[in-house]
């Protein structure tokens, strides 16, 4: 059994959920460290590994400076940080990937729409990012934005080996909004993914010339999941890429918003 090292109850709870791969732990020396994800997550998860863990899990981790996240990742060599992102669920990912959206031909556009409070607004379109580029097999490039009315508008696109595919995404801040997020990727297979923080369910649906098919919900916590990540990765040697993933997605998010915040940008 692999020993983990956390205070949070949720993930105490998914310990005692897996008897026979985990067990709880006082001390981070070989241990899977359990993060929280609030501002300066960077510097708890280094003193972690530095404290001797074999593996970081991040708990709903905010946006943070790319060079924390650059120094996090150099510090922790090839030792995996296993993200848990509240709208952007790893089984879901996976779901979405493998579906018939994922097996038929290049997406022709994307669409995302996020809203929430200004303070959810880098995390949600952070997560946004992270769902184009999924869906759309590659990385994300700026291209422009605006802002206007209390919402924000960006011109996004993905280079392919035919030529750029184009991509809208839209935020709207409001002092009352629930937050939410929906990407819709167009080929032909419709992809669509709905995050709804309120009924905390993410929704995915493909649909096609045969009509609309919905993707069975995912009901497993997500502090389980990620702890069943971080073991796995540890048992099977496995690459983890969370957070080279959230470094592209963290940078672009934070470009979007810069843009569209400065009265000047055209």
């Amino acid at each position: 059994m692999i020993p983990v090292r956390t205070d949070l109850a949720p993930f105490r709870a998914a310990v005692a959920e897996l008897p026979a791969r985990a067990r709880l732990a006082g001390d981070p020396a070989g241990a899977v460290v359990v993060v929280p994800g609030s501002a300066g997550w960077c510097a708890a998860a280094a003193a972690a590994f530095a404290a001797g863990a074999v593996a970081i899990v991040v708990d709903d981790p905010a946006p943070e400076p790319d060079a924390r996240l650059a120094a996090l990742s150099a510090g922790a060599g090839a030792r995996p940080v296993i993200l848990s992102r509240t709208s952007l669920r790893h089984d879901v990912v996976a779901d979405a990937v493998g579906g018939p959206g994922g097996v038929r031909t290049a997406p022709a556009a994307g669409i995302a729409e996020v809203t929430g409070r200004a303070s959810a607004l880098p995390g949600l379109v952070r997560d946004a990012v992270g769902w184009l580029r999924t869906l759309t097999g590659g990385p994300i490039e700026f291209v422009a934005a605006s802002t206007g009315d209390g919402s924000s508008v960006a011109g996004l696109r993905s280079p392919t080996g035919t030529g750029p595919v184009p991509h809208s995404l839209v935020a709207v801040a409001g002092p009352v909004i629930v937050p939410r997020l929906r990407v819709t990727v167009l080929a032909d297979v419709r992809t669509e993914v709905v995050v709804d923080h309120a009924a905390r369910a993410t929704c995915l649906t493909w649909t096609d010339e045969a009509g609309e098919h919905t993707s069975p919900r995912r009901f497993e916590a997500p502090e389980r999941l990620a702890l069943r990540r971080a073991l796995a990765a540890i048992a099977d040697a496995e690459a983890c890429t969370d957070l080279a993933d959230l470094r592209h997605d963290d940078e672009l998010a934070h470009r979007i918003l810069v843009a569209a915040s400065t009265p000047a940008f055209a």
